[in-house]
């Protein structure tokens, strides 16, 4: 079946079909969805923090904040030199929004963890 669909369609069109479907929350599927569901808005160019914010998303399925990963990763890219001080602060912003209205759950004070390592 995948060699059949790399013939009808090119990478980058398999990305944007990706993209249009993949679930984000339940019920939110698509990442245009999925920024009208944490932002209330489409936001045509992500940031650094929105970008990840999203991506991060993707891969729970349960709603929850995963502190020790996203720690992880944003470490990681800020010692790439991927991200900077500001993009830290703006991501840990992303996620006191989502959290604050009860699209991410927070059942066990991650984001008082995430607050410290941001900040620190």
């Amino acid at each position: 079946m995948a060699i059949c669909f790399d013939k009808i369609f090119t990478k980058n069109e398999q990305i944007d079909l990706y993209l249009a479907s993949v679930r984000f929350e339940r019920g939110v599927y698509g990442v245009m969805e999925a920024m009208h569901f944490f932002w209330n808005h489409i936001v045509a160019k992500p940031s650094k923090a929105e970008s990840f914010f999203l991506i991060e998303r993707v891969s729970n399925i349960n709603s929850k904040i995963l502190v020790h990963k996203i720690v992880q990763t944003a470490r990681y890219a800020k010692t790439l030199g991927m991200f900077t001080d500001a993009d830290l602060d703006e991501l840990l912003m992303l996620y006191r929004d989502a959290t604050t209205s009860g699209k991410i759950k927070d059942l066990d004070g991650g984001m008082a963890l995430l607050s410290n390592f941001f900040h620190h």
